[in-house]
């Protein structure tokens, strides 16, 4: 209980400043339809293209994520053989572009660029026409900032239904995936966000509980059946393992002090320097949450500690799932 009080105290600091960065976590992942038609090197430029308009509002995406997309469909409006040498091909193209919910099939936003490209082949007059598009196009600012809002809608909107799924998975013993679907809120979303971020202190709490558990109890078999140097440096590798803010600390203590006074001191030093790594794990935390009381600028940094946690759960959970970000996965998408 002391633990997840402190973590809400200082998770308070780390949501004041969230809420000023409101594109964070905010991802679009890029996806082409398998109906473009186009030279793959026009593509790739293409792809290059939607990474750099991402990215230049802070919007650029990843595959732990991928609900949201934004993708492009380009249409030739004419085209044009100029006649010289070399002989050049000229084309004036139109690109659609969308943001939506690559899962609902849920359309979110569109806009339209025309640009005209010209070069010695398809490819090259293509390349060019993409070259055409510019970051810093006023249409293609409010097509994100329109995107943007209707994401932050979607997740205020459905709130209650990510707080609900996660209690599921939580009585399932799916702690990680929870704690994925809870991280997944962006900081925007201010309300729900500060109510996945509750959830989360208590489920992350639980999660690193029921962990140390099982590897203390695990430690406590091998060392039982043996009690020597061999089986003391391998139950010492398993609580090593266990996160230093758990609430069964003092029992990893006790059963490291108990394995002490059992092994030879000719085995001991190895065995020492295990007990000295989980000893500074838990020293470090500590001297963390003795700063936070005492420090507002380690408040905040602390704060990032925490949602680093978080953060790494949620990734470990996502790299463990199979890869989605493909043409398969969005089948259902139909927005030209």
């Amino acid at each position: 209980m002391r633990n997840i009080m402190i973590v809400s105290f200082v998770l308070i600091t780390q949501t004041i400043f969230a809420q000023k960065n409101d594109s964070d976590r905010i991802k679009l992942n890029v996806y082409f339809p398998i109906s473009i038609n186009i030279p793959n090197e026009a593509k790739g430029q293409l792809e290059n293209k939607l990474n750099q308009i991402t990215s230049s509002c802070g919007l650029g995406g990843n595959e732990y994520n991928p609900r949201f997309v934004i993708t492009v469909v380009p249409n030739v409006l004419s085209k044009q053989i100029i006649s010289g040498s070399p002989t050049l091909i000229s084309q004036n193209i139109d690109f659609t572009f969308y943001i939506g919910d690559g899962i609902d099939n849920t359309l979110f936003a569109s806009a339209n660029i025309s640009t005209t490209g010209v070069g010695e082949n398809l490819t090259k007059s293509y390349i060019e026409a993409i070259k055409g598009i510019s970051t810093n196009d006023i249409k293609l600012k409010k097509f994100l900032s329109d995107g943007k809002d209707k994401i932050i809608n979607y997740y205020s909107t459905n709130c209650e239904i990510f707080l609900k799924k996660s209690e599921t998975l939580i009585k399932q013993g799916k702690y990680d995936e929870a704690i994925y679907e809870l991280n997944s809120i962006p900081p925007a979303c201010q309300n729900c966000y500060i109510k996945c971020q509750d959830k989360l202190i208590v489920y992350f709490q639980q999660k690193i509980d029921m962990d140390c558990i099982e590897k203390l109890n695990q430690a406590n078999s091998i060392w039982t059946s043996t009690q020597n140097g061999t089986a003391a440096q391998n139950a010492s590798q398993i609580l090593i393992s266990i996160h230093p803010l758990s609430n069964c600390k003092q029992e990893v203590t006790n059963l490291f002090n108990t394995m002490r006074t059992k092994i030879e001191n000719n085995e001991r030093a190895a065995w020492e320097f295990k007990v000295k790594q989980y000893q500074d794990e838990v020293n470090r935390e500590e001297e963390l949450l003795r700063f936070s009381r005492e420090d507002a600028a380690r408040e905040f940094e602390l704060s990032k500690v925490r949602t680093e946690a978080f953060k790494r759960v949620a990734i470990e959970f996502a790299k463990n799932q199979p890869k989605t970000i493909n043409n398969s996965y969005y089948t259902r998408i139909n927005w030209w």
